[in-house]
């Protein structure tokens, strides 16, 4: 059965849920992230003031199931999940994506999973939640790049075909 997990940090404007990579698995994508050069990296500067996000390479690896939850009570998150299984996901190559209205590319190991795509569908259908991507593209966030800088690693395949598997989903309240 799959657990949730409360978890602290940066203020947002809406609660997430996450699979979040135990620390020995994790390790292969920090030390990927770890060899992006520092001049690569983005850090923030030019963020809109509203923009509260952290920057440059992550360090916490883990895979959003869903942002957007209205409010910090995960009690009908608790409800909903009761009775669901692991949680199993099969990663892929490292791809990036860019907003048009966002001064950096994000770099991220793409993710397969019926299982997270099952869960996101739930927990929208079963929590008050607001819609902020209108798809759902499960991924592993690496680091925040500059623009142009990105496309140097898209399509390394050092993590395609690993498995992951979760037993317990993370609640991060938007209030940090």
């Amino acid at each position: 059965e799959v657990e949730v997990e409360a978890k602290t940090g940066v203020e947002y404007e809406y609660s997430s849920t996450q699979c979040t990579v135990c620390e020995g698995e994790a390790a292969e994508f920090l030390q990927f992230a770890a060899s992006i050069p520092d001049e690569y990296l983005y850090n923030g500067e030019g963020k809109a003031a509203n923009d509260k996000g952290k920057y440059g390479r992550e360090d916490e690896s883990h895979c959003t199931v869903l942002y957007g939850l209205v409010g910090t009570d995960c009690s009908a998150l608790r409800a909903a999940l009761k009775g669901c299984g692991p949680i199993n996901m099969t990663l892929g190559k490292v791809s990036s994506f860019e907003n048009a209205d966002k001064p950096y590319s994000v770099l991220k190991v793409d993710v397969e999973s019926e299982d997270l795509h099952r869960l996101h569908a739930l927990i929208k259908a079963s929590c008050e939640c607001q819609v902020t991507h209108p798809t759902y593209h499960p991924h592993v966030t690496l680091a925040y790049l500059r623009k142009g800088f990105a496309s140097r690693y898209v399509g390394d395949a050092r993590f395609e075909g690993k498995k992951l598997t979760f037993s317990s989903l993370t609640f991060s309240p938007y209030e940090g």
